[in-house]
């Protein structure tokens, strides 16, 4: 039974891992325009930085967001890491992996008209 419920729950996260895709993070940043700024806040969360600043007669901000995750990968050998279990003695290379998403949104009198993001990890869920 206990296999039964791991080998679900590994199937669900594959199928969801499927759904992250560029195309819906698109679609995502594409809905954010004409939103307020505080209706992006409530939807994509507080930003890492906001700067507001004045353009002739229009009041401008920009948001910006990131994210960045580092994953690790076991390569073969040579090595880099030594783990000691008792009397043997593992050695692997690793290598580091960046996965990041920078995203800035342009705000023009308090609605969003533009977004560019760039990175190797900017995807979205998308569900049925």
């Amino acid at each position: 039974m206990i296999k039964l419920k791991i080998a679900l729950l590994f199937c669900t996260i594959i199928l969801l891992a499927g759904c992250a895709t560029e195309a819906n993070y698109q679609r995502k940043l594409a809905s954010s325009i004409g939103m307020s700024e505080q209706q992006l806040i409530k939807e994509f969360g507080e930003p890492i930085a906001i700067r507001h600043f004045e353009l002739g007669a229009k009041k401008m901000a920009l948001a910006s967001y990131s994210k960045k995750n580092d994953v690790y990968l076991e390569e073969s050998q040579p090595s880099y890491v030594t783990n000691i279990d008792g009397e043997n003695i593992y050695t692997k290379k690793i290598k580091k992996v960046e996965f990041s998403c920078s995203t800035t949104f342009t705000i023009e009198n308090d609605k969003v008209i533009q977004f560019k993001y760039h990175g190797n990890n900017c995807v979205s869920y998308s569900f049925f």
